[in-house]
């Protein structure tokens, strides 16, 4: 039996100098010199968790019994906890590991005697053990002489303990910080793996709120001590029905036992066995939440915690993160958005220059075809030829089309009311062969709300697009989970920025929403940079314009599109309407009808064909020519204006738009100085909307789109001269 019988003593040179000390290394100190004075083999310092009574992380340590090769010890079972539930000394002087037979610690030094003391924190709580521990057994009067020396020095060694977790909570939850020192997913999976460590808790789930509401929140990271909770990590789940959803109205929520009792659907909480509940939410500055970090145990959590300033440390720094990550999104969002609009405008400046030009040809082509019909005897054997290849122009006039969609100058027309609901049938009808039943897309249309003004086919299209785009992000074998929803939305929410189609900025207050979304692979910022790309596609093999079409049609009928993607987690497309069906006029527009031959011609007028392409210009001089008129043509503005000084009675100016130097705006305004009222037709592969608004509205005028019929342009000519 050991007869150490040393005491403390204050004026020894080894605890003085251990006294003289702060921090660790005094802790360090004191386990260094009690060992040495009371002939202990171990001495540990060890500070709790902030769950009672459930584990010691060692703050200090001296020991000849073992290399420390552990952070810690589960403190059920041991001596140690009697010391904490007590809150007062515990001496066992022989014998300890048959009275405390699952204390796997005291076996592997093989102590046989202990002494434990309570080191108490500012709050009068229980938040650390200083214990010695003997391999063989030890007298009562050492016993009492350790109590006697060490006593008067544990609120020293408490404030060193409590200066040290303090310094280590801190350092942990500060370093590193931000995207500089390591990406998003990362900083939050540290964030919950801290401080599952720091705890002592069962598990950590950081999550972000979504939608409107918010109704759902899913889930950035979670952390459990032995248990995988990665497959969570993205879900979306809603509020309603969760503990989480009692954060929304408050910052805070805790139940202190029987959570999974009644929430006991909720797979995740039942994959830790959890008990108690404790969560902390987080607002931004408008005091709207956007996410939460939730403490869960498998034991009943003592009310303390609510109080925990460590908790509140890591509560805050969690919310500070996800604040700043919410403002990254957000800025990444509109910067991804200007790029892509502006490489947009670009491309689509690109587009319409290439369509505008090719409309001109074919408005050639398709002339000269009808003319060649006009002159031709039914009977001749081309006749058959010739209706082939008019028709395979008037096909490529549609490919044009999807070009001038593009680039927002496809002419429009006709538009009328519509319901969405309609729209969603139609475009999920296509699909229902390759989905095997329409049970794989999700339609939700959420109440009762205006039609919108649009064109049926175009809208169909866009729908139709954004749907094959989804299904095509499907992971393979995978449910693709797609979802449509519609409805009304909060137009003043959206962010000029985040508009692509640059339309947003001038919505009302209240909108109409059709929202296409999946769960595939999503995009990270390169591809999303390129998904309005022309011809742009993942797979290899490109479905034509796609997307890039869906942003061209959008932008002509005056829709608002955002989009937002990441990795793994899927994307959403939203497209808002502003012209309701209730507050729109019908807007008129040209159709094109199928073309006819051998008119009769209409009474003779003196025109001016004006138009830089010399195969549209011939066209148009012969058309007219056949037609009867007397015609003379220009090939600029400026030449036309000289060439009308000269003609002493001009009924009509057929003008190209767009021409070098004088444009057709500018030439039909400088005829009608010297001939007031002329009536005039502007022609352009391009629509009218560029046109001023004085034009667009004068009886006077018309507009005609390139490639027209011949029939076309013979009734608009009748409607203005006769």
């Amino acid at each position: 039996m050991s007869e150490f019988n040393k005491g403390f003593d204050v004026g020894s040179p080894d605890v003085g100098a251990a006294l003289k000390l702060t921090g660790r290394e005094c802790l360090a100190e004191i386990c260094r010199t009690a060992k040495v004075l009371f002939g202990a083999h171990t001495v540990t310092i060890g500070s709790l968790r902030v769950v009672e009574a459930e584990h010691l992380f060692f703050e200090a340590f001296s020991s000849d019994a073992i290399n420390f090769d552990t952070t810690g010890f589960p403190t059920r079972n041991t001596p140690c906890f009697d010391v904490l539930q007590k809150g007062e000394p515990i001496a066992i002087l022989d014998n300890a590991t048959k009275q405390y037979p699952e204390a796997a610690f005291l076996r592997k030094l093989k102590s046989k005697a202990y002494v434990g003391f309570p080191l108490i924190n500012a709050k009068g709580c229980e938040f650390g053990v200083l214990a010695l521990k003997w391999s063989e057994a030890i007298a009562p009067t050492l016993v009492e002489n350790v109590k006697t020396a060490i006593g008067p020095y544990l609120h020293r060694i408490s404030d060193e303990l409590r200066r040290v977790t303090t310094s280590h909570a801190i350092e942990t939850m500060i370093s590193p910080v931000g995207p500089s020192a390591m990406q998003n997913d990362e900083i939050f999976r540290m964030i919950v793996k801290q401080a599952v460590e720091l705890t002592g808790v069962q598990a950590v789930v950081l999550v972000k709120s979504c939608g409107d509401g918010p109704s759902v929140f899913k889930i950035l990271a979670a952390y459990s001590e032995g248990t995988s909770l990665e497959k969570w990590v993205g879900e979306d789940l809603p509020y309603n029905g969760s503990p989480c959803g009692k954060m929304i109205e408050s910052d805070m929520f805790f139940q202190e036992r029987g959570v999974l009792n009644d929430f006991p659907h909720l797979e995740l909480l039942r994959s830790v066995s959890a008990e108690a509940y404790l969560g902390f939410g987080f607002r931004d500055s408008a005091g709207q939440t956007i996410g939460h970090i939730a403490f869960v145990h498998d034991r009943p959590m003592s009310s303390r915690a609510c109080k925990c300033q460590l908790m509140r440390m890591i509560s805050s720094r969690a919310g500070q993160e996800l604040q700043r990550f919410d403002l990254e999104l957000e800025r990444n969002s509109m910067d991804t958005a200007l790029r892509v609009r502006s490489k947009l405008e670009s491309l689509g400046i690109m587009a319409g220059t290439i369509a505008h030009d090719f409309n001109n040809q074919l408005a050639a082509m398709i002339g000269n075809t009808e003319l060649a019909l006009m002159e031709m005897s039914p009977q001749h054997p081309s006749q058959e030829y010739l209706r082939a290849a008019e028709e395979s122009m008037w096909r490529a006039r549609d490919v044009i089309g999807e070009l001038m969609d593009f680039a927002g100058n496809n002419p429009s027309a006709a538009a009328e009311p519509i319901a969405l609901g309609e729209i969603v049938s139609s475009a999920v009808s296509e699909f229902i062969p390759v989905l095997e039943g329409d049970g794989n897309i999700r339609i939700q249309i959420e109440g009762n709300f205006p039609k919108i003004m649009g064109r049926r086919v175009q809208l169909i299209q866009i729908l139709s697009n954004l749907i094959a785009n989804a299904l095509d992000a499907s992971k393979p074998g995978k449910h693709p989970g797609i979802e449509i929803k519609a409805g009304m939305a909060n137009c003043t929410s959206i962010r000029h920025e985040k508009c692509l189609t640059g339309h947003c900025a001038e919505f009302p207050d209240r909108c109409v929403f059709l929202e296409v979304s999946d769960k595939g692979r999503g995009m990270d910022s390169a591809t999303a940079e390129r998904v309005f790309d022309p011809y742009f596609s993942t797979k290899g093999v490109s479905r034509g314009l796609g997307l890039s079409s869906v942003l061209g049609l959008a932008k002509r009928l005056g829709i608002g599109l955002t989009f937002e993607s990441k990795p793994h987690r899927g994307t959403v497309f939203r497209l808002y309407f502003s012209k309701l069906a209730e507050d729109t006029a019908l807007a008129l527009g040209e159709t094109t009808p199928e073309p006819e031959h051998a008119l009769p011609a209409p009474q003779r007028k003196s025109i001016l064909v004006v138009d830089d392409e010399k195969d549209v210009q011939d066209v148009v001089f012969k058309l007219m020519k056949t037609l009867g008129h007397e015609v003379h043509r220009a090939s600029s503005g400026e030449d036309a204006i000289e060439l009308a000084r000269t003609i002493p009675a001009l009924d009509l100016a057929i003008v190209d738009v767009v021409m070098p130097g004088m444009n057709g705006v500018t030439t039909v305004s400088e005829l009608r100085r010297m001939n007031q009222g002329l009536p005039a037709i502007l022609v352009s592969g391009f629509s009218q909307r560029n046109l001023s608004e004085s034009l667009v509205q004068d009886d006077r005028t018309k507009f005609l789109v390139k490639p027209f019929s011949i029939k076309n342009i013979r009734e608009t000519v009748t409607e203005l001269v006769l």
